[in-house]
């Protein structure tokens, strides 16, 4: 399990941040995770990495952006070096001139490609190396992570084995519920549950939400012996607290959906909607 200096208080995350010590509001910095993170997967899927190096890079980004501020560092700048570190952590390194010419193609698509050994190539290298740099020193060079996936599939076997979820004649239902459950872990990394809860808690989040959405409720038929089913092996078992906990993760998720609709597009043709989606 990593450590617990990776998790910080709802009260540091939204009232003092380093971004709302620089003015930034908590609703702006929000924006700012939630679309620099698509520009993060934009970015990953361009550079074919694995889904669990973009993961990675997401985690770094929230991390890097826990002790800066938004102020003081081009968002998109880092955004780059994490996937580029990402990239070497998680043993599917991209070269540093790809890694530039992509991130700069999905940041500014339409305009003119980043060319080899042309001076904007060479700044953009050397921005993504500066930002890596400050961004190890910002993480302490703690580069080990861990992530809510394994965490996932444990509970959903725990679900299917109590015949809660799925079914012994077609498990074409328990397959699309784990599928929910992953769309929903997934996008939590363009939240900063990575920053709040730890990577099982994440991931029992994940699955109640899914849950819901299936129609499952803690006060429902199945009571609520099911919900003890996503807690993590731990000592003791507080239902209030930990139904608490989940309750927030789900919050924060649907936050996350309202936040998209509520900033996405509007006229101005491709080009600007395109902007729009990176912008604040």
């Amino acid at each position: 399990m990593e450590g617990s200096s990776w998790y910080f208080s709802d009260d540091i995350l939204r009232r003092n941040s380093p971004s709302r010590k620089d003015g930034i509001s908590e609703e702006r910095e929000k924006g700012y995770r939630r679309k620099t993170c698509f520009f993060i997967d934009e970015a990953g899927n361009s550079l074919k990495l694995p889904k669990l190096t973009v993961a990675t890079a997401h985690v770094f980004f929230h991390r890097f952006f826990a002790r800066q501020s938004f102020k003081q560092h081009d968002r998109f700048d880092v955004a780059a070096a994490c996937l580029h570190l990402a990239g070497k952590v998680e043993e599917s390194p991209k070269k540093l001139e790809v890694v530039a010419a992509t991130c700069h193609a999905v940041r500014h698509r339409g305009a003119k490609t980043l060319e080899k050994e042309s001076e904007e190539s060479k700044i953009a290298k050397e921005k993504i190396l500066t930002c890596e740099r400050i961004l190890l020193h910002t993480m302490g060079f703690d580069m080990c992570i861990e992530h809510p996936y394994k965490y996932l599939i444990e509970v959903c076997k725990k679900l299917k084995n109590k015949g809660i979820i799925g079914g012994n004649q077609d498990d074409a239902g328990g397959r699309q519920f784990a599928q929910t459950a992953l769309n929903f872990v997934n996008d939590s990394f363009r939240t900063s549950l990575c920053l709040r809860h730890p990577p099982p808690l994440v991931a029992a989040g994940a699955v109640f939400l899914a849950a819901l959405f299936a129609g499952l409720r803690p006060e429902g038929r199945l009571g609520a012996g099911w919900l003890r089913l996503l807690a993590p092996v731990e000592s003791g078992f507080d239902q209030l607290a930990f139904e608490h906990k989940l309750y927030d993760i789900c919050r924060q998720v649907m936050e996350l959906y309202q936040g998209a609709a509520a900033g996405g597009g509007g006229g101005g043709g491709a080009a600007a909607r395109h902007r729009d989606r990176f912008a604040r």
